[in-house]
């Protein structure tokens, strides 16, 4: 099991054992006989606490799954820009990220196969062979 899906369901069980935490919390609550405006507000509280670790655990898990992937590709562009072609894309998944990593490194390979054969060919045409082809 890959260790993302396992922070996942980590995140996932952890939500639930504190969602049953908070709701026996209201249990004591109403057992010692706390006013409803008390419980009302431990639960905007409670609720508003849930919800910046909803969003902080969402930013992590995109950030995670996207945006690394994107700035590895970002990052080898850069450098297929300035010339380099021994670049390794090394990002692998099945999702759409996947599909566009695998793109870019078809992309590479095919300059790299491209830049090699145009220079064989100049070669060739530097040591006088005019009747030379290309792969």
């Amino acid at each position: 099991m890959k260790k993302s899906f396992k922070r996942t369901l980590k995140m996932i069980f952890g939500t639930i054992i504190l969602v049953f935490a908070v709701s026996e919390i209201f249990v004591v609550f109403e057992i010692l006989g706390f006013g409803s405006e008390m419980g009302n507000l431990i639960s905007q509280v409670v609720l508003i606490v849930m919800n910046i670790t909803a969003v902080i655990s969402g930013y992590l898990i995109i950030s995670r799954k996207l945006l690394t992937p994107l700035t590895e590709m970002d990052s080898a562009s850069r450098e297929l820009s300035e010339g380099n072609l021994n670049i390794d894309v090394a990002y692998q998944s099945e999702d759409e990220v996947g599909q566009l990593a695998d793109s870019f490194r078809n992309f590479i390979s095919g300059q790299t196969t491209i830049i090699n054969d145009m220079s064989h060919v100049i070669r060739e045409f530097k040591d006088g062979n005019f009747d030379v082809r290309s792969n």
